[in-house]
């Protein structure tokens, strides 16, 4: 296939804009605090973290999946939702459909 053909064919383009259409996600800086906060071991929390972060990232797995596998697979003084509020306050949600922009046409 040729490839003016071949670019004919491409319908649409879809790429990662990290931070910017959606949010930062649960970042390094983030998680520190929150290690801080709850005074978790750092580095068995990244080897468990390391372990799960590209399902958590695709949508695999969920926020209370993440937490149990990364935190609560053992007792902790302090409950899940704990966690969660941190997170949410370091992951806020931007407005459906923010920073999005759709462009129709050929694109050369």
């Amino acid at each position: 296939m040729e490839t003016e053909d071949f670019l004919s064919q491409i319908k649409a383009i879809f790429w990662d804009v990290g931070g910017v259409l959606l949010t930062n996600a649960w970042d390094r800086s983030q998680r520190e605090a929150a290690l801080e906060h709850f005074k978790l071991d750092e580095e068995e929390f990244a080897d468990r973290h390391e372990m799960v972060v590209s399902s958590f990232e695709r949508g695999k797995i969920g926020l209370d999946e993440y937490l149990d596998r990364t935190v609560f697979y053992r007792t902790r003084p302090f409950s899940p939702r704990g966690v969660q509020r941190i997170h949410s306050v370091a992951v806020p949600a931007k407005p459906r459909g923010a920073g999005v922009r759709a462009t129709a046409g050929r694109f050369r």
